[in-house]
């Protein structure tokens, strides 16, 4: 498929997608948001990829949102459309079976760095610099930032980056748990590479389970919230996470329904069980390697 805004490629199991405006500083205009679900889409339906690179062209990663066109007033109808593609585009990347990794050079600021944040690791060069300029211009935080940042660098941290607006280095964004890795900038292709590499020598269908479990840690706790449900084998995933995390009505423990008393741990908080959704997973796992179990 033919992209104006992104270069997408695929080198052996890494695919590698490039926003390509370098002269809007990779902003995100209305073609880029489309066009990035779409090479979404199409790495998804290729088997043989297995990690997946976001980086940007020209020696930044992304100015944010395109603000030459939000200078032409926009109907109620196109602002809405507006803000529904970029909340497309974030939820597709955070939800994305596939491990991500945001390798940023330059600039991620505003929704820029939001977009850096729906990737599961961000390997960053020195040269990196980081931040929600939103209410530089008068705008309230978008992409995702109020969601994924307190999750990064906890809220306190989060709340001053959002109401300062102030731009951060790599050197701090490291500091405060905001990316990975930094490195330098000579090395950021060759370090994200490896990376990506070691990353997709492992086991694709372990690794896809664990980002859904570990998306869902953010907003679940340990103890199981409900019935468990059993995935076919071959079926579609299991339903990946939302913006909004409801919390268990009890947390006091129960037993799974499949007549087995779940394996306890203990934590901070006291006993808790192992929820019957890890089981499940352990399960298909297995049946995936050798046939279906008996089941209870």
């Amino acid at each position: 498929m033919g992209y104006e805004t992104l270069i997408v490629d695929q080198t052996g199991p890494i695919a590698t997608i490039t926003l390509n405006r370098p002269e809007a500083r990779n902003a995100l205009d209305f073609a880029m948001r489309r066009e990035l679900l779409a090479a979404l889409d199409e790495i998804e339906a290729n088997p043989a990829a297995r990690v997946v690179v976001l980086t940007g062209a020209g020696g930044h990663f992304c100015a944010g949102g395109d603000v030459k066109t939000m200078r032409r007033r926009l109907t109620a109808a196109e602002g809405k459309g507006r803000v529904e593609l970029l909340n497309r585009a974030v939820l597709r990347l955070v939800n994305f079976p596939l491990p991500t990794i945001a390798m940023v050079e330059g600039y991620a600021v505003g929704a820029g760095s939001n977009l850096a944040l729906c990737c599961d690791l961000i390997v960053a060069s020195d040269r990196a610099k980081f931040g929600e300029v939103f209410n530089k211009i008068g705008l309230a935080v978008d992409g995702g930032g109020t969601w994924l940042l307190p999750r990064l660098v906890g809220l306190a941290r989060a709340k001053e980056l959002v109401f300062t607006g102030d731009i951060i280095d790599a050197a701090e964004a490291l500091r405060i748990g905001l990316v990975n890795r930094v490195v330098h900038a000579a090395d950021l292709a060759a370090t994200t590479r490896a990376l990506a590499e070691k990353i997709a020598a492992g086991p694709p269908l372990a690794l896809r389970l664990d980002k859904q479990a570990l998306n869902r840690a953010a907003c679940t706790d340990l103890a199981p919230r409900s019935r468990p449900r059993r995935f076919p084998r071959r079926s579609p995933s299991p339903p990946t996470i939302t913006r909004k995390g409801s919390r268990p009505s009890s947390t006091s423990a129960r037993p799974s329904s499949s007549g087995h008393e779940p394996r306890r741990c203990t934590t901070q908080g006291g006993d808790a069980y192992v929820a019957d959704e890890h089981l499940l997973m352990l399960q298909r796992l297995a049946e995936a390697a050798a046939g279906p179990l008996s089941s209870a």
